[in-house]
């Protein structure tokens, strides 16, 4: 545990002696806790093997999630691999607004698109049964990840997964839904380079929105009221300043903005759109 730690120190780890605790519990199958219940008890050479190993990845700032291979969403443990983003607690701000939009509507319809390790989708259908959700994704690997949660989570036979280009293969299925939710790629081309090291591991294409960061808000907002039913409402992520440009867009297309919420840092983090009750 001492060289553990010390690695991770000289790696620029934050917090050194809680990553190699979590770390050390893994390589061991046991709870966080079981090093100082016995601490002087030995590893067996498969788990140190196994633990030597996990410390090195994430000494080259590989992120814990992927080490230990993954992460808690509201309450869900969630697997992640590199083929997927890694749920942060701001989206779980996603989930709370989509659930606001569809209170009093029997049997919503909601779709996720981008879905990743299907984390909002999968929050969805765990807290409304009667929703029929969506997940869609254009990575086959993204998908395997999130249909691996689903299973895992018994709710494989509440959401429907699709391949696809964001919103072709709800088109193609003919879906007309409540609420599409989205958290889309934001970073712009110029900060992605800037990003922390853990950051970098995570798939570039979910992670960059074009020159300006906004690439997928202009397509969401031109191109959901192909899948929407009437009056149906768009809940988005947004990344950090970007509140008054993703407004803008959405007005432009016909929508208008219900509600701006803001994360645990005062950040103006989730937006929801409303769209017209007929579309011109």
């Amino acid at each position: 545990m001492r060289w553990a730690r010390g690695v991770l120190a000289r790696a620029g780890i934050e917090s050194p002696r809680v990553e190699a605790d979590a770390l050390l519990a893994e390589a061991l199958g046991a709870p966080r806790y079981a090093s100082y219940v016995e601490p002087g008890a030995a590893l067996t050479e498969g788990e140190q093997t196994q633990f030597v190993a996990m410390v090195e990845r994430r000494a080259r700032r590989e992120p814990i999630q992927y080490v230990l291979g993954r992460e808690t969403f509201r309450g869900m443990d969630l697997t992640v691999t590199p083929d997927v983003l890694i749920p942060r607690p701001e989206t779980e701000g996603v989930v709370a607004a989509a659930l606001d939009a569809v209170i009093g509507r029997e049997r919503p319809v909601i779709a996720d698109v981008g879905t990743g390790s299907g984390c909002i989708a999968l929050a969805v259908a765990a807290a409304r049964p009667d929703a029929t959700v969506y997940a869609a994704d254009r990575s086959a690997r993204a998908l395997a990840v999130s249909r691996c949660n689903a299973e895992r989570l018994g709710l494989s036979g509440r959401v429907r997964f699709l391949e696809g280009d964001w919103f072709a293969p709800l088109a193609a299925e003919g879906v007309r839904a409540d609420v599409v939710v989205s958290n889309p790629p934001y970073v712009a081309d110029g900060e992605y380079d800037r990003l922390q090291a853990e950051v970098r591991f995570e798939p570039a294409e979910a992670l960059r929105g074009g020159p300006d960061g906004l690439e997928f808000y202009r397509r969401i907002t031109a191109e959901a009221r192909a899948v929407l039913a009437p009056g149906g409402r768009i809940v988005i992520e947004l990344g950090f300043g970007q509140a008054d440009a993703v407004r803008t867009l959405a007005e432009q297309a016909g929508f208008s903005v219900e509600r701006l919420d803001p994360d645990f840092s005062g950040i103006a983090r989730v937006m929801t759109l409303v769209g017209a009750t007929t579309w011109t």
